[in-house]
């Protein structure tokens, strides 16, 4: 402690307090009196330059004030955005690639341009009501949408890279093209259906790009 009965007594410098500021350095000849620092005059320096041995006097409650300044400021900070919660509205890109031998299949990027309201098709079941949905397809299917040609990964030849990267190429662009409206890539999910060998000419390779952008 730098708290002394005795005013004479000499103090080495040291680190005492530790603020948003940094670490106040104490100099010699300085006591810590009424909770504030304050630069003592002895017999040894009376005759030096006063601004050599008072060095600051920092109060103490100016110290607590600023915490208490500091956790009034995050209390209302937190308040704030609890109570501002951000809402987005999302869209989806869903990528097909067809990986089915010999170049055969399709390859498409598609966008919804119409909303559905998954409610109009959500029903509940219970034990006492376990009646099936009924909800007709032709209610659900889309016929609004975007859809860009991609090309295949496989050709007679084998896989062909070129065709990787092109198709890289133009996802690319949709994705800044996006971007440049203000969506933001959320998520990425992806799955693959292989083909499975002889009596099985199945295989496509599908990525969904999940954007969002705030309401």
């Amino acid at each position: 402690t730098l708290n002394s009965f005795y005013a004479k007594l000499s103090f080495y410098p040291a680190f005492v307090e530790f603020t948003i500021v940094g670490l106040h350095r104490i100099p010699t000849s300085c006591r810590f009196i009424n909770r504030s620092f304050h630069a003592l005059q002895n017999s040894e320096n009376k005759n030096k330059p006063r601004h050599k041995s008072i060095i600051f006097a920092a109060h103490v409650n100016k110290t607590l004030i600023m915490k208490k300044f500091l956790i009034t400021i995050f209390t209302v900070f937190a308040f704030v955005q609890v109570n501002n919660a951000q809402t987005y509205e999302y869209q989806i890109v869903t990528v097909v690639e067809s990986i089915v031998p010999n170049g055969l299949g399709r390859s498409r990027m598609i966008s919804a341009n119409e909303s559905r309201d998954y409610t109009e098709f959500t029903s509940t079941r219970t034990e006492e009501d376990n009646e099936r949905n009924k909800s007709k397809r032709g209610d659900i299917r889309v016929k609004d949408f975007d859809e860009t040609k991609l090309l295949n990964f496989y050709n007679l030849g084998g896989i062909r890279f070129q065709n990787i990267a092109a198709n890289d190429a133009v996802v690319m662009s949709k994705i800044n093209a996006m971007s440049e409206e203000g969506w933001e890539l959320f998520w990425i999910n992806s799955g693959v259906e292989s083909e499975g060998g002889k009596g099985d000419g199945n295989g496509i390779f599908i990525t969904r790009f999940t954007f969002r952008r705030a309401k």
